[in-house]
């Protein structure tokens, strides 16, 4: 199965798709970010979202892998949300960032509070700050 035609639609029905949630560009002016776009999830919503425009990943790669984005067609910036100079090379010409970079184990998580923090909720933020820059 062709996985642009999947359950999410074809190319077609996209656009009004996204029209419902606000998106206001034609899919020639789109241009996507997925932060943690070499996670399962990530990888996923990253084949979807190649079929319509253009997709810049930014990944650390701790629990993500690249070769969940082999053939994707993505741009992969490798490294962290946190790294503020990576981030806005990342975010430059972006229209809509999809937000997956997380530190979601919870045995990590307990065992590196500060870490965890850090990555979540710093980490976020700066993901906020760049998009309203971008």
């Amino acid at each position: 199965m062709n996985i642009c035609r999947s359950k999410l639609g074809t190319q077609t029905n996209f656009l009004p798709l996204c029209n419902r949630f606000g998106v206001r560009h034609t899919a020639s002016a789109m241009k996507f970010l997925v932060t943690g776009g070499a996670g399962f999830i990530g990888s996923h919503l990253v084949r979807r979202l190649q079929c319509h425009a253009p997709v810049h990943v930014l990944d650390n790669l701790t629990t993500g892998r690249r070769d969940r984005l082999v053939g994707s067609g993505c741009r992969l910036f490798e490294g962290s949300i946190l790294d503020r100079t990576l981030l806005a090379e990342a975010v430059q010409g972006v229209t809509h960032i999809f937000h997956l970079a997380a530190m979601v184990s919870v045995s990590e998580s307990v065992a590196q509070p500060s870490a965890c923090e850090q990555t979540n909720v710093e980490g976020t933020r700066q993901v906020l700050e760049a998009a309203s820059k971008a």
